[in-house]
């Protein structure tokens, strides 16, 4: 319904690497690389540092099938939410495109790459491996 309407810019599923993963290969567009400002807001508070820790790796890396990306243009934001609570589909804003890198906060952590190192790191990993062999 959301493409129907034409709300979706593009859609990207965390079933192969997780949450940060397909936050990273979201901002590989094929027009130019994108950046992005990602605020996960935690459901739950541990205690430890080590805690902490492993919640982070479990919202960023947790892989799940249901759990779809979508970007749409700023002013299509609140359509976009609003047909989404209506069709009982739960959904939040959790960043926006930004300059040259993928930053995400967790929590008290900020992650933050250069979108062109991720892009290369991910487009010529294959070729690395083999050409080690």
């Amino acid at each position: 319904e959301l493409i129907r309407a034409g709300l979706i810019k593009s859609a990207h599923d965390c079933s192969e690497g997780g949450l940060a993963v397909a936050l990273a290969e979201c901002c590989f567009n094929p027009d130019g690389l994108l950046g992005a400002e990602i605020n996960v807001a935690q459901a739950s508070s541990l205690r430890a540092n080590e805690d902490r820790k492993l919640e982070a790796c479990a919202t960023l890396f947790n892989e799940a099938q249901s759990r779809i990306i979508v970007s749409v243009a700023k002013d299509d934001e609140n359509a976009a939410l609003t047909l989404l609570k209506k069709r009982g589909v739960p959904a939040t804003t959790v960043g926006a495109v930004a300059s040259e890198e993928l930053r995400i906060s967790v929590k008290d952590q900020v992650l933050r790459w250069p979108i062109a190192t991720l892009f290369d790191d991910w487009y010529f990993a294959i070729e690395r491996v083999i050409s080690q062999i």
